[in-house]
């Protein structure tokens, strides 16, 4: 009886620090809302700049751009900060807007644990892991688009698992999942193939009749509409059918100046303007330019294929990292600030507090929930397919924020069970 008293006085005390929901989702509320008036109104992040701009004209005119502009952008995160604008709020409303979005994502990621593993303690332990998560706080509050991106792909793929959980039986629950993967995939083009790989994963189980053919094509469409539609919106713009107009630099800069991107992404575009093919890709329009920057990167590839392959681990290690880089020079001007005062070294212990523990343990509960993979597959496939695409392209450790809930998902199913252990042999 002796032995299993501090095994049920630690229980006990995780069930007392867990016990309810509340008191997380407002320390969470609080934390983001503490570190929005941190913040202000300055920016922080040169990509803010583009963000700002971007919601200030749709909030001005109600179009993305002036008519026949060449660049075409993702839509949902500057169309969320401009009803911010437009009530007069400015950039302080929009990133109190990003802080509140921010907890209510937590909330959803701490339902989608409850749904997924079927124990409400785990989904309190996943809550209590996403209110407090540093990387959710921090981008909470900044003009980009990875605070939009996580609520609606949390939201697709929650709902989605959900769905096969009950063999696609629900059409409002098929529907609900296709909308939101179809404008998280308009929030960032990744978010579009992330989807796309869990469809057709999806599909095999549909052959299989272990889902139903028609919620998945109801999923299929809704969540192609959306994506269909910006489509030809923006052919208005640069008369072709394209999400985006982005890919083809930034897969350029991502290979052939990768060493120069490690350092700083501003010395690597003064590289590229340096090249002589830069003056020549000035001359073309945004889509033909798109595609010369890609075929770029390719040629890069082929010709360089090791050094290729050496890139590509090295932007691996770049998204599965566990705290952010220290040997990288990250300058402090008027609109970049990203540490926003705090020592790299300070960032790095923040970091080694919770993503070893986060990822050990969320590896740990998926292999303990291995046997319900038939329904939780997606999850894998949004890590696999983010990951992949990023080692493509350009990779950091942001990169990997879509993925994180989903760790807590599985860190909280693992210590479910571990309580649950506990509690049994006690």
């Amino acid at each position: 009886m002796e032995s299993t008293m501090p095994s049920s006085r630690s229980s006990g005390s995780i069930e007392v620090l867990c016990g309810r929901a509340w008191p997380w989702l407002a320390l969470g509320v609080c934390l983001r809302l503490g570190f929005v008036l941190f913040l202000g109104g300055r920016f922080y992040q040169a990509d803010e700049l583009g963000y700002d701009g971007i919601a200030r004209s749709i909030a001005q005119s109600g179009l993305l751009a002036p008519a026949g502009a060449e660049r075409i952008f993702m839509p949902v995160a500057p169309f969320f900060f401009s009803l911010f604008y437009s009530l007069g709020w400015g950039v302080l409303g929009a990133r109190l807007g990003g802080a509140l979005l921010s907890a209510w994502t937590a909330w959803m990621i701490g339902r989608a644990a409850a749904d997924l593993t079927g124990s409400e303690r785990a989904g309190r332990f996943a809550l209590a892991a996403a209110c407090v998560y540093p990387f959710f706080i921090y981008y909470s509050g900044l003009l980009l688009t990875e605070t939009a991106y996580l609520a609606l792909s949390v939201a697709g793929f929650w709902l989605l698992c959900k769905s096969l959980g009950e063999a696609g039986r629900s059409l409002g629950l098929a529907a609900g999942a296709g909308l939101a993967l179809g404008l998280a995939g308009l929030t960032r083009t990744e978010g579009a193939a992330a989807a796309g790989a869990a469809f057709c994963g999806t599909a095999v189980l549909c052959v299989l009749k272990r889902y139903s053919w028609r919620s998945l094509l109801l999923a299929g469409l809704v969540w192609a509409a959306p994506l269909a539609a910006w489509t030809v919106h923006n052919k208005s713009l640069c008369g072709a059918y394209r999400l985006d107009l982005h890919g083809g630099i930034t897969t350029l800069i991502g290979t052939k100046y990768f060493e120069f991107d490690q350092i700083d992404t501003a010395l690597a575009v003064r590289a590229l303007e340096a090249d002589p093919s830069f003056e020549e890709a000035s001359k073309l329009g945004p889509v033909e330019r798109d595609a010369f920057y890609f075929a770029q990167a390719r040629r890069f590839m082929v010709e360089h294929p090791g050094r290729t392959v050496r890139q590509w681990g090295r932007k691996f290690l770049n998204f599965w990292r566990l705290y952010p880089r220290q040997d990288k020079a990250y300058p402090t001007t008027d609109v970049t600030r990203p540490g926003m005062g705090a020592a790299p070294a300070l960032l790095a212990l923040v970091s080694l507090l919770f993503e070893p523990a986060l990822m050990g343990l969320g590896l740990w509960g998926a292999w303990l929930m291995r046997r319900d993979m038939a329904r939780l597959f997606p999850l894998v496939l949004l890590a696999a397919a983010t990951c992949a695409i990023h080692v493509l392209v350009v990779s950091q450790m942001r990169y990997r924020l879509p993925v994180m809930p989903w760790f807590m998902l599985f860190s909280a199913a693992a210590a479910d069970r571990w309580l649950s252990s506990r509690e049994a042999r006690s």
